[in-house]
């Protein structure tokens, strides 16, 4: 549903059902599916919370996640994961 690359990967919110189920009344929480520049899966983080759109603050390990249906701004610490990933 939503991708942001960056320098070391690319990452993308898999929301696990279709378009319809989506947009009528989301039952699944998606999940963020990071990827090196090969395609090789880094991480899947799975999400408690209904997401719409991210963004990832590589540089101070910071996971923001934005829900446009309920205005819900959220920041998370994923250093450790970008920590195990890169090193």
């Amino acid at each position: 549903s939503d991708l942001c690359v960056y320098k070391q990967f690319w990452a993308v919110v898999s929301i696990g059902e279709d378009m319809k189920t989506f947009q009528m009344g989301r039952k699944r929480y998606p999940s963020l599916l990071m990827f090196d520049w090969n395609g090789s899966p880094l991480a899947k983080l799975d999400l408690n919370r209904f997401i719409t759109s991210f963004d990832i603050d590589v540089a101070n390990g910071t996971f923001y996640t934005f829900d446009t249906y309920t205005d819900e701004l959220r920041k998370y610490d994923i250093g450790y994961i970008l920590k195990d990933i890169f090193e």
